[in-house]
This record gives C-alpha cells, structure tokens and sequence, in this order.
C-alpha cells in the first residue's frame, strides 16, 4: 500500500453538471463546500463545468486557487472529448466527478485518453435502476472500475452505488457528516489524498479493475 505521508493534495479538478438538474441540490452543495475548503487551504481546483454557466455560483468568485472552465457541451456524455484533452493536458491529474453520468462520462474520457487520468466520484444518488438491460449494466460497471474510488454521502446511497457498480468496500468511502465541520473537510482531504497517491504510486493499470 502507498505511503501517504511523502504525497499531499495540492492540485485538484472537479467536473459537475448544471446541465437540466444532473446534479441534485444536496450533492450540488456539498460540492460548493469542498471547493470552498480546498481553496482556502491552498489547493489549486480547477472547476470544469458542463451545461449552462448561468446557475453557476462561481461567476463572480475571484480566488488565486480557483479556475472556472465552461465546457461547450451541454450534457456530461458531449463532454468526453472535452474532458479527454484535459487529461491529456494534465497527465495524472486528480479529478473529482460529482454525480452518476458525469462519473460515467469522465471515466469513459479517461479510458480514451489511455487512462492519463485519475477519476475519482461524488454520489448521492440515482434513478437509475438494474435489470432488464444486461449490456448497459455491464458498461456502467466497467466505467466504474476504472475509477480510482467513489466517495458517498450515505449508508443508502453507498448500497444502491455498490448495486449497481459491485465496486468493493475498499473503492467506497462514505462521509455524511456535514461537509463543513473541519473534521469531515480533513476525511475528504484524506480520502482524496489517498486516491491521488494510489494513482501517482501504482504502475499497474489493472489497478483500475478490481470492480
């Protein structure tokens, strides 16, 4: 197991949806606390924002560790090419997709990209269900175990996410505890911080497919 005691969390990219509701309110703020903890402590984010710019509460943000890019596509899955030069440009970046289609979408950018990346997730929750679509479950589960890990918010959502995707325990990390109590924004910081190492450290691609 990588030590993370040489490694930090200085740079991170978050990827989030305002694009017809694809992130739900809860997640949506829970994001918006993240990003206001990590700035604030240092850590450069890059926000990559699909959909329409107008809800974004970023606009008028000025902080020398917060950089806003609005992606051209309007839904997460038109964004692959977009996020797939990204991490081109940023070749074992660290980035944090919030909620199930863009997780889905920033994976499959990763893949193509020859996996440059390093995709973690944010899940509440879905209205997507199993069954009756064998093909289309198999992709998700394939796009989910070629993510590094996905964080949780609850005991429920941590059950329907591992029903969908039979990612293991060791991939799933729940906090629901409100995001700002300082001791929830250092489990993020921690758990984030893992997961980049576990991509700086490992050299073995089949790292991505224990689901």
């Amino acid at each position: 197991m990588p030590n993370i005691a040489h490694h930090s969390l200085t740079h991170l990219a978050i990827v989030m949806s305002y694009a017809e509701n694809q992130c739900d309110n809860s997640c949506e703020t829970i994001t918006l606390h993240i990003i206001e903890a990590l700035i604030n402590r240092g850590v450069k984010v890059d926000v990559l924002l699909v959909g329409s710019g107008e809800k974004c509460p970023f606009y008028s943000v000025d902080h020398p560790c917060l950089k806003v890019q609005y992606l051209r596509a309007d839904n997460p899955w038109l964004a692959v090419p977009e996020l797939k030069r990204y991490m081109h440009g940023h070749p074992g970046q660290l980035l944090l997709a919030v909620q199930h289609q863009v997780i889905q979408a920033a994976s499959m950018a990763n893949l193509l990209s020859g996996l440059q990346g390093n995709v973690v997730g944010l899940f509440n929750t879905t209205d997507y269900a199993l069954g009756g679509h064998r093909l289309r479950d198999g992709f998700i589960r394939l796009l989910y175990g070629y993510t590094s890990g996905v964080i949780t918010m609850s005991r429920d959502a941590e059950q329907q996410l591992r029903g969908i995707t039979h990612l293991p325990k060791s991939k799933v990390k729940t906090l629901y505890d409100p995001i700002y109590h300082d001791l929830t924004v250092r489990r993020y910081i921690a758990v984030l911080t893992r997961w980049q190492c576990d991509g700086v450290c490992s050299a073995n691609p089949a790292r991505y497919l224990s689901a």
